[in-house]
């Protein structure tokens, strides 16, 4: 289930920069996701300034993030849909996509996949729920174009490495952030999250 724990950093550690001046904040797009360097793989993402959708291969869980409702879906195994709330825990998503709690610095301009984009150092603390400390690429259209640091989500930490290709600004279907249909559900607080998508993820 690392994939659902990078989903949370992506969005709460650069979506939430990324929303912050001097970026735009009402980016919708679509791109290809690079995760890794060593090994990478490859993924989707689908982007609104109220949702997010990760998608990271056949086998691995699908990623919907509601900031308007403040909370995630996620579906396990094409059949288990777990809704994360995160109100209990006083993580309030739209709040953090106000950058106030990121304290982003610039460091210089580079050039991401042929795309120029301002380098800022980010740092985020919400523990125990999640913490995100290290770099992001964004680009003038407030496009989060790399990510690269070091976060935790529920205490499982792990690395982040991921980076936007083929970029698609525009417009994004709303059937993509709708509840998707399952056989089977749960609804957990995001504190209990990480311990509960793991056990799914190892049956």
């Amino acid at each position: 289930m690392k994939a659902f724990v990078l989903g949370l950093l992506l969005l709460v550690g650069a979506m939430g920069a990324a929303k912050a001046e001097p970026w735009p904040r009402n980016v919708s797009y679509s791109a290809d996701l690079l995760i890794g360097r060593d090994h990478p793989k490859m993924g989707k993402i689908w982007r609104t300034p109220i949702a997010y959708r990760q998608e990271t291969g056949e086998r691995q869980p699908v990623i919907i993030l509601r900031l308007d409702r403040n909370l995630a879906w996620v579906l396990a195994g094409g059949s288990v849909l777990v809704e994360v709330d995160f109100t209990r825990t006083g993580l309030v998503l739209d709040a953090i996509l106000s950058g106030r709690d990121l304290n982003p610095k610039a460091e210089a301009a580079e050039a991401v996949d042929g795309v120029a984009t301002t380098r800022y150092h980010v740092h985020f603390n919400h523990d125990p729920v999640a913490n995100f400390d290290g770099t992001v690429w964004i680009s003038k259209d407030g496009v989060v174009m790399r990510i690269a640091g070091e976060g935790a989500f529920g205490g499982q930490n792990g690395r982040v490495d991921v980076e936007a290709r083929n970029v698609k600004l525009g417009r994004q279907p709303d059937s993509l952030f709708a509840e998707p249909p399952a056989s089977m559900r749960m609804k957990i607080d995001a504190a209990s999250a990480a311990q509960v998508l793991q056990s799914l993820g190892n049956r």
